[in-house]
Order: structure tokens, then sequence, then C-alpha cells
């Protein structure tokens, strides 16, 4: 399994555009409940932060194309992916939980391009997960596009 994990810092206002379409998701670990792109509760995860000092972590299945778009004041990031190497969107919601240490906990949103829809080997049937044969290789990449820098 493989999985980028950018961390993007995110203030209040963002919005989290993915392509259009019928999309679920799960959350890791697996509350054993099916959601609707974007419906987490009352919570639209699109443009809206769930409760101060909580984590979140989705995976998104059925996107028809590879991209998603994170727009915030200052611009935009626009991930480009290929779904035949990465068909699962992971999205990490940090809001003000991580990191727990000594360091002050940030907000951020990790978007997060995968082979498959969970962060463990063995919760999902091995045929969720890629095989790659010894020896064998395979390619993934992520194009980043930024826009709109500077602008109000």
């Amino acid at each position: 399994m493989w999985s980028a994990h950018p961390l993007i810092s995110v203030g209040s206002g963002f919005e989290l555009i993915l392509p259009p379409g019928h999309m679920g998701f799960r959350t890791f670990p697996f509350d054993n409940r099916s959601y609707t792109w974007p419906h987490y509760g009352d919570t639209d995860l699109s443009h809206s932060w769930i409760p101060d000092a909580t984590g979140l972590k989705v995976f998104v299945i059925g996107l028809r194309e590879g991209w998603c778009e994170l727009r915030q004041r200052w611009g935009s990031l626009r991930f480009t992916f290929d779904l035949g190497m990465t068909p699962v969107l992971g999205l990490w919601f940090n809001n003000l939980v991580f990191p727990a240490a000594a360091t002050p906990p940030f907000r951020c949103i990790a978007v997060e391009p995968c082979t498959s829809a969970s962060d463990l080997l063995g919760e999902l049937p091995p045929d969720a997960y890629p095989i790659i044969d010894p020896g064998g290789i395979k390619e993934w990449s992520l194009r980043v596009n930024i826009s709109g820098v500077g602008r109000e």
C-alpha cells in the first residue's frame, strides 16, 4: 500500500472540491459505517472543520477523475493523479490535535492519493491491495498546481 502525505496548512475558511459524481467514503479507523461525500454527520467536509482538538481520516472511493482541489483565501492547490495507480483519495483533517507532543498542535488537511482504502494491511480483503511481484516495479505520480498566490 502507498499514500502521498502532504500536510497543507489550512485556516478556518477552505473549500475542498472533488470531481463531479456520487462518491462514498469510509473512516480510518473504520467505524462500520458508509458515508456519502462530503457528509460526515452534520459536517460538510468540503468546507467545514470537524470539532477543535479532533482528527479525522477518510478514504474517498468512486472517483471518476483523478484530481482534487483545495482552495483557500490566498489561492488553490490542485492535485492530479492517475486513478489506475492510485484509485482512492485519502483525506486527513487535523483540527488542532496533532502533534500531541510539546509542539503546539496545528490545523491542516492532508490530500493523499493512495493505492487502497486503508492505512493497515489486513483491514481489507487481500484483493483490495495492489500486488508487486518480486523484482517488479510500480510507479506513481502526483502533480500539484499552485494558483492565485498573492491575490486577496
